[in-house]
């Protein structure tokens, strides 16, 4: 196995803790990030500009995992968190900690044949075939962020469609990079009823997957208010 570039040195503790629990049986989305994170925050400690360390991290692990033959790799799990973190934005101090956040919304949707549902307080993740191949990730969104979104996506030349699914409607995001490494990835935001959401859908390896199987049952989503103990979220 080729060893890890130096400046990523810091990954090879957490990437074996991803390793042997994926040996063990382990989905990917049940991975515990928070070691991961912790050895991020001691990275990014002296960094001026977090997120383009972490762009800049995340460009070279693709680039280090396209060494490989098979994308049966741990490294893929880490390249999901990096891309979630550069997608909806972290705080450093924060990395790696498990506040307990309170009472929050909660999701219902019908999950897509054969796709796997694992619920967790304000959010939902949907993944199809093995290890989570193809994932979709679902966020409630603070009041107001979406329209926050749109314009920054304005602001930066991006071309987001506007989309409807019954019910629910916003703008779809389509980001393909092609390369070596390539990559795809589908952001939505939605205004659906009871909130708004953050849908992001892509897949371990990055290469390019069909997200018309997701979009058949966006006009299902729904945001939920708080309930007393965060009970689960609904899957049909």
């Amino acid at each position: 196995m080729p060893d890890l570039p130096p400046s990523l040195a810091y990954l090879d503790r957490p990437l074996a803790g991803f390793e042997a629990a994926l040996r063990g049986g382990a989905d990917a989305e049940d991975l515990d990030a928070r070691p991961l994170e912790r050895a991020l925050k001691r990275r990014l400690e002296h960094e001026a500009d977090p997120a383009a360390a972490v762009a800049g991290d995340l460009a070279a692990l693709e680039a280090w995992l396209g060494s490989f033959d098979s994308d049966d790799h741990a490294g893929w799990c880490v390249v999901g968190i990096f891309r979630g973190l550069l997608s909806f934005g972290f705080d450093v101090a924060a990395l790696g900690e498990g506040p307990d956040p309170g009472p929050q919304p909660t999701i219902a949707v019908e999950a897509p044949p054969g796709w796997t549902a694992e619920a967790s307080p304000a959010s939902l993740a949907l993944t199809k075939g093995r290890r989570g191949a193809i994932h979709a990730l679902i966020i409630v969104a603070q009041p107001g962020f979406g329209s926050l979104l749109r314009r920054q996506w304005r602001a930066g030349g991006v071309v987001a469609e506007p989309v409807a699914f019954g019910p629910v409607s916003g703008e779809k995001l389509v980001s393909e990079l092609p390369g070596p490494v390539s990559h795809k990835q589908v952001q939505y935001e939605l205004d659906v009823p009871g909130g708004s959401v953050m849908v992001t859908m892509g897949r371990a390896t990055g290469r390019s997957f069909d997200e018309t199987e997701l979009e058949a049952v966006l006009h299902t989503l729904r945001v939920r208010p708080p309930a007393s103990g965060n009970a689960a979220v609904a899957v049909s």
